[in-house]
């Protein structure tokens, strides 16, 4: 069989079209801007925080909806739930704290990936989701804190 037999007329060899679609994968997403890669650090969060709400928003799922007391889920009794076990507050403020990492990253990565941060507005970006982040996380425990209060 000749070389190159069963290639289409002008294809690149195997090796060389391999090499092409690396390229391509980090042209720039808007013309003319080029594409930064992904810290380790922001993709070690938007993943982990993918899989620990995974296993957070099942274990809601089914405190919510299979493990209901008779007479069903009323506000009562998710208060009792939540004052009887660290468990049920982990899970609650880890559901919080798990979308918020992972919303927050993943806004931030679209931002920057794409390419509307330029230069030095990364980091105000960065500084402006994490207060985004703080005031949820501060919201959030009030509301936790106030739900139980109510007797």
């Amino acid at each position: 069989m000749q070389e190159g037999a069963g290639r289409a007329a002008g294809a690149a060899p195997v090796g060389q079209a391999t090499q092409a679609v690396g390229r391509v994968v980090h042209e720039p997403l808007r013309a003319g801007r080029a594409r930064r890669p992904v810290g380790f650090g922001l993709w070690l969060a938007l993943y982990v925080s993918g899989a620990a709400l995974v296993v957070l928003v099942l274990a809601h799922l089914v405190a919510e909806h299979y493990l209901v007391p008779p007479g069903g889920l009323r506000a009562a009794s998710v208060q009792q739930r939540l004052a009887a076990s660290l468990w049920w507050w982990v899970v609650d403020l880890g559901l919080l704290v798990g979308a918020l990492v992972h919303g927050l990253a993943g806004v931030y990565r679209l931002l920057d990936e794409g390419g509307y941060l330029p230069g030095g507005w990364r980091w105000v970006a960065a500084l402006g989701l994490a207060a985004v982040g703080a005031f949820g996380l501060k919201s959030g425990v009030e509301i936790f804190q106030a739900f139980l209060a109510v007797r």
